[in-house]
């Protein structure tokens, strides 16, 4: 089974965020930075208002530790995406954008396009991912084929998502 695709810089994108989202290293940041930040503006604050004894600098700490808490995930969100771009900024990324084709058979996935080829056994998958018109073949922890719905040119899209989970769950385990 095969599907035709055209990859854009929208769809590496919308796998950055995916990415940012579901990634428990990225999201263990987060939560270090939003605890960190909360207890350090907290303690700041805290400190002030016992040692000029007014309540100003509490209501302040408390108003900023709260504003901290919501920002932080949106700041470090837009820095990932901002890194994303300067990634793909300027370079010819042949290999990225443009017409891609995958063929799944029981044993492997392959990927084409006019500048190469690779193929993966379903066994080196890590997993599949779906979410707002896009599926996700992971082959790392950071890195996967991108298939956009609205970007199919030649085959079905769901059928060949349906095929691809159903080769991947039955793929032998790689032994450690």
């Amino acid at each position: 089974m095969q599907i035709d695709y055209t990859n854009t810089f929208d769809d590496v994108l919308a796998f950055a965020r995916h990415h940012y989202g579901s990634s428990n290293g990225i999201q263990r940041n987060v939560r270090v930075q939003r605890f960190g930040g909360v207890a350090i503006l907290g303690g700041y604050f805290l400190g002030l208002g016992c040692f000029s004894g007014s309540l100003f600098y509490f209501f302040v700490g408390a108003v900023t530790a709260v504003a901290w808490w919501v920002w932080i995930p949106r700041v470090l969100m837009n820095s990932y995406e901002r890194q994303v771009a300067r990634t793909y900024d300027g370079h010819k990324n042949h290999g990225t954008f443009g017409p891609h084709r995958l063929d799944l058979t029981d044993d492997h996935l392959a990927e084409s396009n006019k500048f190469g080829e690779s193929k993966v056994k379903w066994p080196a998958v890590e997993r599949i991912e779906s979410n707002e018109g896009r599926t996700f073949i992971y082959l790392s922890s950071a890195h996967a084929h991108i298939i956009p719905k609205d970007q199919v040119f030649s085959g079905d899209y769901d059928q060949f998502i349906s095929a691809a989970q159903t080769a991947f769950s039955g793929a032998p385990a790689v032994a450690e």
